[in-house]
């Protein structure tokens, strides 16, 4: 995955923190985000199997890393496989359990500052609320949110709890089903990087 498609999911999925501070009246988004954080949701595998995620956001280490457990047929059990972009050490780290193998590279490009202090400022100039209504009780809201314009992430909440996030990343459409919120949490570089992978 690109680092423009790590920092717009990044920007993208940490968004529900600032939504609690959106009025119908202001279009832009202004908000910041938890220093370490993480949240929960299904997806589906690059072989279009549905598994379960977590997405992990950490300022103090600066890095960013996912975990996606899905029932692969190649192997017994369910596979996890993780991906972790470690901004410090300008390395990107993929890592499976089903053959518990870690490919570890060096970025060609690097964030240009922390990772939450870059999510910071792109949401404050990019995301745009682009639906806010009430319906049957229910507070709808949808908020749009672009690094590139090509790259277009929609975040979608019913009565202030995310439970959708879809769009275009690095090209290709993603559809994350929220099944946690957004829970403020401090990790340890291990939490993110599988032992595999030589800490």
């Amino acid at each position: 995955m690109k680092l423009i498609a790590v920092a717009v999911v990044a920007l993208a999925l940490a968004a529900y923190f600032a939504s609690t501070m959106i009025t119908a009246e202001n279009v832009e988004v202004n908000g910041t985000f938890p220093r370490s954080f993480f949240f929960n949701g299904t997806t589906l595998s690059n072989t279009g199997v549905v598994g379960d995620a977590t997405y992990r956001f950490d300022g103090y280490n600066n890095i960013y890393s996912f975990s996606l457990t899905y029932r692969n047929t190649a192997f017994p059990r369910n596979v996890t496989e993780t991906y972790a972009y470690d901004f410090n050490r300008n390395i990107t780290y993929m890592h499976s359990t089903g053959n518990d193998k870690c490919v570890a590279q060096r970025m060609q490009y690097t964030l240009p500052m922390n990772l939450i202090d870059f999510m910071d400022s792109v949401w404050y100039y990019s995301a745009r609320i682009v639906d806010d209504r009430y319906v049957a009780g229910h507070h709808y809201q949808t908020i749009r949110t672009n690094y590139t314009a090509a790259n277009v992430v929609y975040l979608t909440s019913d009565n202030d709890y995310l439970y959708r996030v879809n769009g275009t990343i690095a090209g290709q459409f993603s559809n994350v089903n929220v099944t946690r919120p957004f829970t403020p949490l401090t990790f340890s570089r291990e939490q993110h990087v599988p032992r595999a992978c030589g800490n």
